[in-house]
Parts: C-alpha cells; structure tokens; sequence
C-alpha cells in the first residue's frame, strides 16, 4: 500500500481503534491525524488544538474516546464520534509523555517528566480526588493489569512500584534490575508481570493482590539492551526484542527459550507485539524494516517489509489480523497486509 503523509513530519506513534476502522497517529507538528480505513485513507483527519510533537495516541477500550499526549504540556481526550475535544489536561509545568486508559475506561493515566503518574476520569478527563502516583526518578513505563484493579510503573532508578489506582497506595517495590525497564506488561490472568530492562535482562514477576510473592525470574539475556517484552494472549509465553538485532520466545513457566533467538533484522529491534490469537510476531527495527514470524515455529510468517525510508517506531496488527499499521521517522504511516 502507499504510505500515508499527513505533511505534518515526523510520526512518533500509531494506534488502531478497538474495531480496527481507524488509525491514530501522533505527528512532530502538533496534529493527531486519523486515517479511516473505509473512507480509502486519501486523507486524515486532523484534529488540532496540540502546540507540540504527539508523543503518545491511546484508545478507550470500548473505542469511544481517543487520548493524546503532547511536548506542549497537555493532554487532550476527545470524543471519536463527532472528534470534538472533550477536555484538555493542562500540566502547566510538567511535559506529558505517555497516555493511557485503565482496560475498564474509568482512568486515564498520563506520565509526565515530573516523576509522577497523574489519574484523571476516563470519560470527561476531569481530575479525580487520588494523590499522584510518584518516583525517585523519571517514569519509563506503565500497565495496568487486565481488571484494572493494579497498575504497575517503572523508572529510570531501575525500581517497579506496584499501585492500586483506587486508592493511590503503593503495594510493592519491585527490585531486581540494575537500570530502567523500558517496557513492562502484565499477563492476561493479572497475575504475573514481565519487565525488559536496559541491563539487558528480561524478568518476570509474579503477584497476588498486587503484593509480589517472590524475587524475580530472569528469564534470560539479551546480548545488548532489551527494549521490549510482552505475554502471548493465553499467558504461556513471552516475547522479547533487544538492541542486539533478535527477538526470544521465552517459555513463561520454565524460563526457557522455545527457539534459538530469531535473527534477520540489522539493527535494534525496538518492539515486539503478538497477534491477538498469538500466532504471529510482529518485530520493528531501526534497519527500517518490519518482519512477521510464526510465534510457534520462529520461522518468517511473511517476506520482510521494507518501505519506509528511516526508524521504524512501532508496529502494531489489527484485532482481526488483516492490517499491520507502522510508524516511522521517516514521516510516514504504512499500511500491509497481515
């Protein structure tokens, strides 16, 4: 497919809406650009009002509501039916980062450069009474478990602090890497968290009511940094993407490696994602490339896709497997058939 310019610059992040019938991108102008798929993606729609690059786009579950998070020190929610703002989160004098919904919709988080998680309501975006959620050092990541009942976050202290959003309270500190985790996911049962680590190493956690049970596993090495990590849907397995230019498939019970580490790309690969049935990896590297392989054999599901002109951000599948959307610093969205 052609790839899809909005004239805005740099992309820095893409999201499909839970019914895959749109993708959201978050442009280096300022412009959260929607490209409709049903409507041949001539052109987006863009919705203005951010100053600043859109660091981070993120969908309620229910697909009803779109989040994004801007340098201009604001985060903006808005209504996908009729794509009017619903409200602005202003940070005055912190830059927000990252945005996203609890899978139940009641929060919005939003990670700023301050050390802090701030909650707001998840329907109007106004501020809920809960104290925020803070760090010794700068947040990196942040999940929530599938209930919505724990959310995890980590920084760059190496620590994993453990929440109840309810409340506000710290249930645990997760301590085991040397440096930041710049990824971290929960398992479908809630139950156990992954973390990848710029120490290299991929840990796996396991939690009852958010308090952990025990020290981590380390479930292996990357030779380089290990840049992201993620449960397959039924929980049984993990996979891990480093600077090292592989991607692992780990056993989640017995820590080991189903397949020798996949090789192909050139560069660091700097996300992993699953399909929603957990048959296919989907890897996106800074070789400018985007790769699929068979999750069970590690073998290549498809023929590298090669396209854009520079990064490759990310990468992520539609819920029904037919699309892969990518974003890239070469200012461009790509569409491919999964």
């Amino acid at each position: 497919m052609s790839p899809l310019r909005s004239g805005d610059g740099e992309i820095y992040c893409v999201a499909f809406s839970p019914d895959g019938e749109n993708i959201a991108s978050g442009t280096q102008a300022g412009a959260v650009c929607i490209w409709n798929l049903g409507a041949g993606l001539m052109s987006p729609r863009k919705l203005i009002g951010h100053s600043g690059k859109i660091k981070s786009v993120a969908y309620s579950s229910d697909g009803l509501r779109l989040a994004s998070a801007s340098t201009d020190r604001t985060v903006r929610l808005w209504d996908t039916a009729t794509w009017q703002q619903i409200n602005v989160v202003d940070g005055r004098d912190v830059t927000y980062v990252a945005v996203a919904f609890s899978p139940d919709g009641q929060y919005l988080v939003c990670n700023s450069d301050a050390h802090v998680i701030e909650s707001y309501d998840g329907t109007s975006g106004e501020a809920v009474d809960k104290p925020h959620l803070s760090h010794l050092s700068y947040y990196t990541s942040f999940s929530f478990s599938p209930d919505s009942k724990i959310l995890a976050s980590s920084s760059l202290d190496g620590d994993i602090r453990v929440w109840d959003p309810q409340t506000g309270a710290c249930s645990s500190i997760l301590q085991g890497h040397s440096i930041h985790a710049g990824s971290i996911r929960f398992a479908p049962n809630g139950r156990r968290l992954v973390s990848a680590s710029y120490d290299n190493t991929v840990r796996l956690w396991t939690l009852q009511d958010g308090v952990a049970e025990a020290a981590s596993i380390v479930l292996g090495r990357h030779a380089d940094w290990a840049h992201s990590a993620t449960f397959s849907p039924d929980g049984l397995y993990v996979a891990s993407a480093g600077k090292d230019c592989t991607i692992c498939v780990w056993n989640a019970g017995s820590g080991q490696l189903v397949s020798q580490p996949l090789p192909g790309h050139d560069d660091a690969v700097r996300s992993v994602a699953l399909s929603s049935d957990g048959s296919l990896l989907i890897s996106a590297s800074n070789d400018t490339s985007i790769r699929v392989w068979s999750a069970q054999s590690g073998q290549p599901s498809l023929a590298p896709l090669v396209g854009h002109g520079g990064t490759v951000s990310s990468a992520v599948m539609s819920s029904d497997q037919r699309l892969i959307a990518s974003s890239s610093w070469d200012c461009t969205v790509r569409l491919w058939n999964g």
